[in-house]
Parts: C-alpha cells; structure tokens; sequence
C-alpha cells in the first residue's frame, strides 16, 4: 500500500510536467526570453547565465510562471527518475500540442511506446507490432481542460515558493508542498520539492520525499534532461502501417 500511494504521489509529479505541455499552443500570448528554434539545452552546468534572479511575486502568481509553458509549440527531452535500490529509468518523451509520445524501456530491455494524440491514447509494442486503444471518453472524471488540472493540483496540495535556485544555468523557482495520508495505522507523508524553470515554466526537477510514521524516509528525484525546442514532425505522433 505504501508503494503504490508513493508512486501514485510521484504520478501526480510526473503529470503536472505533461499537462503543462498538453496546454501548448491553447492560449495565444508573447514569451518572455524566447528562445530561437532548434534551442538545445543540457544538462551540462554552465558557468553564465542572462537570467536575472527573481523571486514569484504577486506580479507573478505560481499559476503565471506555470503558463508560460503555454509558450512552447514542441519540445522533447528525457525524463530521468532514481529511486533508492531501484535501476535509474530513463523515459523519452515528445510533446507538441495536445500530442504526447513516450518511450520506455523496460528491464527486459523491451520498448514500449505511448502515443496520445488529443483523446486517444495507443500503447504500442513494436515487438508484436500491435497496439491497444485508450480513450479519456472511456472515463468520466477525464480533466476538461489542462489549465483546470494544473489549477486543481496547486488547490490540492497548497504549494509555496521557497527561495529561487540555479540549475544547469536555469533559474528555477524552487516550490514545496506536502502530502499527507494514513497508512496501517501510521502517518504516511510525501513531500515534494519542484524547481521550476522561470524562462520556461516548466517543473525541470522534482524530488519527493516520502516516510512512514516520521522514519523510512526515501527519496526521488525526476529530472527534464537534454530538452529540446526544435520542431517535432507530425508523424513522430502516428503508428506505424500496418498496426
């Protein structure tokens, strides 16, 4: 039970990343420090930065910081979790508007591939070249729109900005928030710490911390790594003939 509200937790962690991006191209308005396209970043720590350290202010809600992902037209880039005595999973991950692909490779060394495009979602096992149908009409507490479920998930879990650090050159607003539940008759709790890029608006570092009955603490980290802003075909969101 206490693995799967930790991973549930982390879910929560991991999704806020994908439905700020989902979001892209809904909401028409001018990025502040745009990159040009085909922008690299890494996650090489560089030694300048033309960004100013600024706290979120009033001016600028953790809502608006979030927003400014809206921004981004398409963008790729690996999703890197470590857990403690758990093999580090990389998952490759693309998102341009309300299309999403993931690849994960499992520790069989099989792939598995996710692909969401509006509605429908298709998990695809290039193995047997088949693939299964999901649709959010299939569930009817399905988000009505990512703006509301980003807005929900800082309701849920009060969030509050604690300080402004710099990683890999990026200027993040560092954000905390706790959760906290029962579990066998014990006080179960999940803390959560995000970085999240002041440039972009995206949550580029999430670390959770979970323990049970104030001891067995563990922590993990979830980190956007080589994100790309280049232009991603269309085709990239297709099965493939013949599946």
């Amino acid at each position: 039970m206490v693995e799967k509200t930790k991973k549930w937790a982390l879910v929560i962690g991991l999704f806020l990343i994908g439905v700020v991006l989902v979001s892209a191209g809904c909401v028409e308005e001018t990025p502040k420090e745009e990159a040009p396209p085909g922008e690299t970043t890494t996650t090489t720590t560089q030694t300048s930065t033309d960004e100013t350290p600024t706290a979120t202010s009033s001016s600028e809600s953790l809502a608006d910081l979030l927003g400014k992902a809206r921004s981004t037209t398409s963008v790729k880039y690996d999703m890197v979790t470590t857990s403690p005595g758990e093999p580090t999973e990389t998952v490759k991950m693309w998102e341009k508007g309300d299309k999403r692909r993931m690849e994960v490779t499992t520790d069989e060394g099989k792939t598995v591939i996710m692909i969401t495009n509006g509605l429908d979602t298709y998990i695809y096992n290039p193995e047997e070249n088949s693939a299964i149908k999901m649709s959010f009409d299939d569930f009817s507490d399905a988000p009505e729109s990512a703006v509301e479920e980003i807005q929900s998930l800082m309701d849920d879990y009060e969030p509050m900005v604690v300080g402004v650090e710099t990683i890999d050159g990026k200027l993040c607003t560092v954000v905390e928030s706790t959760y906290s539940t029962e579990v066998m008759g014990k006080s179960y709790e999940i803390k959560t710490k995000s970085w999240i890029w002041q440039k972009r608006g995206l949550p580029i570092r999430i670390e959770e911390t979970s323990s049970l009955g104030g001891v067995d603490k563990s922590t993990t980290v979830t980190e956007m790594k080589n994100i790309d802003f280049g232009n991603i075909l269309d085709s990239t969101f297709e099965l493939p003939k013949g599946v």
